[in-house]
């Protein structure tokens, strides 16, 4: 299948008066046309391509053209030609380390009794369409559809990203993925099958969200904290437990959803995750008042977990946080788990503040870890890490700004 046949099996039985869109990065331009003219779509997409952009499409139709500067928003997408899902692949060019390792492993993710219309392989995941007759207005069972696949992903031990809001942009088959190593994005597998809205309506759960109070716990979300795929890279136990989540009694859930509820998006993935563990005794009800009430706990502690539960915690290297959640809320847990994550050091992340800090933390924490491994991932770059560092500090001066010397700002007098 060519990019031209795939916009016209996507897109073709739209409206003629609809508009569907081209995205592209690094410059990040829209590109408008009717989809009656997906010729020229196809055309367009591969000459960018060929220019070095990454090249998307927008999930969304709109009434009107949108200017080059802007993106489509889910204000103003007027209908969808189905259900998409975007699978993250095992792979440098991915920061999570909890995927799926091949094709075949990620295919293990789709629900099997919704067969996908078209697969695309985007170079390092796998892109699922599930086409409708024709396409409809917005409904929420993409949110729905995700939510049953991130449930299967969590019993493999793997994260997948929620991609289900309507202006998502997603990779034109036969065009280049340019990140890392250059690789093409093509159909890996087609077929007839198409659906109607209610097909997945009358079999996809609802998604509840548990219920949190404000007043029942004094814990706060803040916009630094991180995911709970992070916890589960940096956490034995945890990882164990999301893997074999049927098998799991009441003090291996308490220890894990105390933990797992914390991060940015816990409450979501403990919804699936309960899902999945419950199976067909699964209730909505008791599964919310469950979940408050391991968010109304502290979260279980590491000491715990390994001296009461027998949690495989062996050689585990958390150094002084206290609990699988700091991975997701401690400032050095984050910055550890990034260190472990770099597989190559790329100029964004020199001229990152917060990739600075991070690594300036690390360093400053004097742990074995630095000197045996992590430095290692660094050599021939830290110097160039302080030098951005140090032009920061004197462009702020120079501007009359305060620079605070916290290791948020500073880098360390020695990097080497």
């Amino acid at each position: 299948m060519n990019t031209h046949e795939f916009l016209e099996e996507v897109f073709g039985g739209a409206d003629g008066s609809l508009f569907a869109h081209l995205w592209t990065l690094p410059d990040k331009k829209t590109y408008s046309f009717r989809v009656t003219d997906l010729e020229s779509m196809s055309d367009k997409a591969l000459h960018l391509s060929e220019d070095g952009k990454e090249v998307y499409v927008c999930v969304g139709l709109t009434n009107s053209a949108l200017p080059a500067n802007a993106r489509t928003s889910t204000k103003n997408v007027v209908a969808l030609p189905g259900l998409w899902a975007d699978i993250d692949i095992l792979h440098e060019a991915h920061k999570s380390r909890t995927l799926p390792g091949t094709i075949g492993e990620a295919k293990a993710i789709l629900p099997p009794q919704f067969p996908p219309s078209i697969l695309v392989h985007s170079g390092h995941g796998l892109q699922g369409w599930w086409l409708y007759r024709e396409p409809e207005a917005s409904d929420g069972l993409c949110e729905r559809l995700q939510a049953v696949m991130r449930g299967s992903a969590a019993l493999h031990g793997w994260s997948l990203d929620a991609t289900h809001d309507m202006a998502r942009v997603l990779r034109v088959p036969g065009t280049t993925n340019h990140k890392s190593k250059p690789v093409p994005v093509q159909v890996v597998e087609e077929s007839d099958i198409r659906y109607n809205p209610e097909d997945f309506d009358d079999a996809l759960p609802e998604v509840r969200r548990a219920a949190i109070p404000e007043e029942s716990h004094d814990f706060e979300r803040l916009p630094t904290d991180g995911v709970a795929a992070d916890i589960i890279a940096n956490c034995e136990f945890i990882r164990q437990f999301v893997k074999n989540v049927r098998e799991q009694d009441e003090p291996h859930c308490m220890a894990a959803y105390s933990n797992l509820m914390r991060s940015s998006d816990g409450e979501a993935f403990c919804w699936g995750l309960c899902q999945e563990g419950f199976g067909e005794k699964f209730d909505e009800k008791k599964t919310g008042e469950r979940l408050n009430h391991y968010m109304e706990c502290a979260p279980v502690g590491c000491d715990y977990i390994k001296e009461k539960l027998g949690g495989p915690c062996e050689g585990c290297r958390h150094y002084e946080m206290r609990n699988p959640a700091s991975w997701a809320l401690s400032t050095f847990g984050q910055s550890l788990a990034w260190c472990r994550e770099i597989t190559e050091v790329t100029d964004e992340m020199i001229e990152d503040s917060i990739c600075r800090a991070r690594l300036s933390y690390v360093m400053r924490k004097n742990i074995a870890e630095w000197d045996n491994e992590i430095k290692k991932k660094f050599h021939g770059n830290l110097r160039r890490f302080q030098t951005s560092a140090s032009q920061t500090g004197q462009r702020k001066r120079s501007a009359g700004l305060t620079c605070t010397t916290g290791a948020a700002t500073r880098p360390p007098q020695s990097w080497n």
